[in-house]
């Protein structure tokens, strides 16, 4: 019984978690991953407009507000107020993705050969825990 348990356990290493197959069963995950990039970063591009204009806005209120061209009115300093809220959204949005670009865990072929050496040790040793 130990030698089928032996050669089912190695059959199952040799088949399952080859960095080959492993590739197969992630390739979803690779485009899935591809996506939220693209995803990630036409926000980020669109944040970054965004962004830029409302600077641009604010920048023109300014300097309209120094030339003396406009008066500092109760309408207008809501209408900056708003502008400052806007501009501050969008420098939260983006940074909050640049964070959870540099959190995101990358599957690369170095990370899927050591998973496969993992799992394939963890077979060997029985270790069900997830400690290694």
């Amino acid at each position: 019984m130990t030698k089928l348990d032996d050669l089912i356990v190695e059959n199952v290493k040799e088949r399952l978690f080859t960095p080959e197959r492993l590739v197969t069963i992630l390739e979803s995950l690779f485009e899935r991953q591809r996506a939220k990039n693209r995803a990630a970063a036409d926000r980020r591009a669109a944040l970054a407009g965004e962004l830029a204009s409302t600077n641009e806005k604010l920048n023109r209120l300014y300097r309209a507000i120094e030339d003396g061209i406009v008066d500092l009115d109760a309408q207008l300093k809501e209408r900056v107020d708003a502008l400052k809220t806007r501009r501050d959204l969008a420098q939260a949005s983006l940074d909050r993705i640049a964070a959870q670009a540099n959190t995101r865990a990358t599957i690369t072929p170095d990370r899927l050969a050591a998973f496969s050496q993992l799992m394939r040790e963890k077979i060997d040793t029985g270790d069900e825990t997830g400690e290694h």
